[in-house]
C-alpha cells in the first residue's frame, strides 16, 4: 500500500467555503441589498421588459422571492455535488465554479434589475438597460473562473507499491520513448448539436412562458461547459494520460507515477455516468464519457478512479501501465 494516506475528499473545507457558503452568501447579500432598496423603488415595480418596455408590473419582492427559490434549487443541487462528487481536481474545479458562476449570476439578476428602477417616480418612468445585467455577468463569469482556479490540485501522491504483473503492458526496450495521441469527438455529434438547439429552445419558450427575461441568460450558461466538451485531444506519454477539451479546458490528468494500474472496461454512458462529456459520479469516479463502448479505466492513489472512452483502449491502458512501471523503476509484482 502507499505511505501516502489521502483524504478521499481533498480540500473539502474549501470546497465548502468556496462552493456551498459564497454561492449562498452571493444571493443572500443581493437579496438583502435590493430589499434595503425597495423604499427607493417605485412600486409597482417592473418585472419583466419587453422590447417595447415595460411588459409586467408588481410588487418587487416578487421578483426577490421567484430568484431566491430558484437560487435555493440550484444551491441544494450543486451543494450535493460539491461534497459527494467533488473527490478529484477537474470535478471539484468545474463544480465549484459553476457553483459560484450561478451565484453569482442570481445576484447580478437581483442587483441589475433593482439598479435601473432606483428613485424612479413609477414603473412608465423606467428606462430599460442592459448594462447592469452584462456587467453582472462578466463578474460572474470572473468569480466563478477564480473559484475554480482556487478550488485546490489534487495532492501529488506517487505510488509505492509497483504495478501489477497481471496489468496489460507494452513490450518496449527500456531506452524506447513512444507517446499515444489521438483526438475524440462526441459520438453522434449531430445528436449534440440538436440537443444543445433544444436546450436553446427550451430556454427561449421558458423565458417567454415565465414572463422572467433574466432566465434566458441563466438558461444559457450551461450551453458553453456543451459546447467545450465536443472534442478532446487525448495523449499518454512518460508523464502520463492527459485530456484537453477543445479550448483548451476542462483539463483531465492522471500522473503515470500516481497510476496504479490501467485496464479496459464498457462504458454505457447514460446508465453509468447520465450522460456525456466529462461526469463526475457520487462514488468519486471521474469520467470523459464520449461514447458508449470501450475505455480505459484508471485506478490512482488517493482512492481516485478516472474512465476515458476512446477508440483503442486496449493500447491505450498497455502504454499508460508501461509508463506507470518506468517511472517507479520497472517494477512488479
Amino acid at each position: 500500500m502507499s505511505p501516502h494516506p489521502a483524504p478521499t475528499h481533498p480540500h473539502r473545507a474549501r470546497s465548502v467555503v468556496l462552493g456551498v457558503l459564497l454561492p449562498a452568501l452571493l444571493v443572500a447579500g443581493a437579496a438583502l441589498l435590493t430589499t434595503t432598496w425597495l423604499p427607493r423603488l417605485p412600486d409597482p415595480a417592473v418585472l419583466h421588459w419587453s422590447l417595447h418596455g415595460p411588459a409586467r408590473t408588481g410588487p418587487f419582492t416578487e421578483l426577490v422571492t421567484v430568484v431566491v427559490a430558484l437560487a435555493a434549487t440550484t444551491w441544494l443541487l450543486f451543494t450535493t455535488l460539491v461534497l459527494a462528487a467533488g473527490r478529484t481536481e477537474g470535478a471539484r474545479r468545474v463544480l465549484v465554479g459553476s457553483a459560484v458562476l450561478l451565484g453569482a449570476t442570481y445576484a447580478a439578476v437581483l442587483l441589475g434589475s433593482a439598479w435601473v428602477q432606483l428613485d424612479a417616480p413609477d414603473a412608465a418612468a423606467v428606462t430599460p438597460s442592459a448594462t447592469p445585467l452584462v456587467v453582472g455577468l462578466l463578474v460572474a463569469v470572473l468569480l466563478g473562473v477564480a473559484a475554480g482556479l482556487l478550488a485546490g490540485a489534487d495532492p501529488h501522491l506517487p505510488a509505492a507499491d509497483p504495478v501489477p504483473a497481471d496489468a496489460a503492458r507494452l513490450d518496449l526496450p527500456a531506452e524506447a520513448r513512444t507517446m499515444w495521441l489521438t483526438r475524440c469527438t462526441v459520438r453522434g455529434e449531430v445528436f449534440w448539436w440538436a440537443g444543445i438547439a433544444l436546450w436553446l429552445a427550451a430556454a427561449v419558450a421558458i423565458t417567454s412562458l415565465s414572463a422572467q427575461w433574466w432566465l434566458l441568460a441563466v438558461l444559457l450558461l450551461p450551453a458553453l461547459p456543451l459546447l467545450a466538451n465536443l472534442h478532446w485531444t487525448l495523449q499518454i506519454d512518460a508523464t502520463g494520460l492527459h485530456a484537453r477539451a477543445l479550448l483548451g479546458w476542462p483539463r483531465l490528468t492522471v500522473r503515470a507515477e500516481e497510476t496504479l494500474r490501467a485496464d479496459v472496461v464498457t462504458v454505457h454512458p447514460f446508465t453509468e455516468f447520465g450522460g456525456w462529456g466529462l461526469r463526475s459520479r457520487v462514488d468519486g469516479t471521474s469520467g470523459l464519457v464520449l461514447r458508449r463502448g470501450e475505455a480505459v479505466q484508471v485506478q490512482a492513489t488517493g482512492e481516485r478512479t478516472f474512465v476515458v472512452t476512446t477508440d483503442d483502449a486496449t493500447r491505450a491502458a498497455a502504454l499508460l501501465n508501461t509508463m506507470a512501471a518506468r517511472s517507479r523503476g520497472g517494477a512488479t509484482t
